[in-house]
């Protein structure tokens, strides 16, 4: 299990926006596909509004599950805050509204610092997978 104070370090490594995460009320069998459901779920949304979302997956004893949260808008900036669930930390995932590119320093650093993978979808719906933990 990744740390409290790994998630912690995230959150505010990224941004101090205020916006609360949330939790998904489904389980997944696999952690791709709890990512192809956040994905599925946030990609359009994050394009028409102009901002990023994200979050990180867990596993459970049920199985998988993701966060969700929005940035501020015409924003790249977006905060993870620490969750007290009884799981595990698997990845985190986000979003590109403004990019067809693939990840950022800033993503990839934040990833290796947190130790767990990390999924990002760009608007031409292309999604990237960049392993952790290369510190």
């Amino acid at each position: 299990m990744k740390s409290f104070y790994g998630i912690l370090f995230l959150s505010f490594f990224l941004c101090s926006c205020g916006i609360t995460d949330r939790r998904s009320n489904i389980y997944y069998n696999t952690s791709d596909d709890a990512v192809v459901a956040a994905f599925d779920r946030f990609l359009r949304r994050s394009v028409n509004q102009s901002r990023e979302y994200g979050g990180i997956i867990y596993r459970d004893n049920e199985g998988y599950f993701y966060t969700f949260t929005r940035g501020l808008s015409d924003s790249g900036a977006l905060s993870f805050y620490p969750q007290k669930f009884n799981a595990s930390s698997i990845a985190m995932w986000h979003t590109h509204w403004n990019s067809e590119g693939d990840f950022t320093e800033q993503d990839k650093i934040t990833a290796d610092r947190l130790c767990i993978d990390s999924y990002m979808m760009n608007k031409t719906d292309v999604l990237f997978l960049y392993k952790g933990c290369n510190l």
